[in-house]
């Protein structure tokens, strides 16, 4: 496997592991590898991978990112996914809302 996919399988794994861990109940470490897959998925160019990622972050922590630096990174991602997400797309809308709250 190329270096380009391996680090897309990278972020694949980590999206998983975030997922199993929301499921889970483990919301510190959803928010963690959710963290660590979107930085993953922007590294391999995974504009997908990134979006997933970048609404995980967002979709289960209401205001859990309470000091001015973390919310302006927590924006900044969703701003750079809602940035590749398609025109019109639910996960376009989604990221704009979030922005929003």
């Amino acid at each position: 496997m190329a270096a380009g996919g391996d680090r897309e399988a990278g972020a694949m794994t980590l999206l998983q592991t975030a997922e199993a861990c929301r499921r889970a109940g483990r919301l510190a470490g959803a928010r963690e590898a959710f963290t660590e897959a979107a930085r993953a998925a922007e590294a391999a160019g995974d504009d997908a991978g990134f979006i997933t990622a970048a609404l995980g972050v967002g979709g289960i922590w209401v205001h859990e990112q309470r000091d001015v630096v973390a919310q302006a990174a927590v924006h900044a991602l969703w701003e750079r996914a809602r940035s590749l997400a398609p025109a019109g797309s639910v996960e376009e809308a989604r990221l704009a809302v979030r922005r929003a709250a």
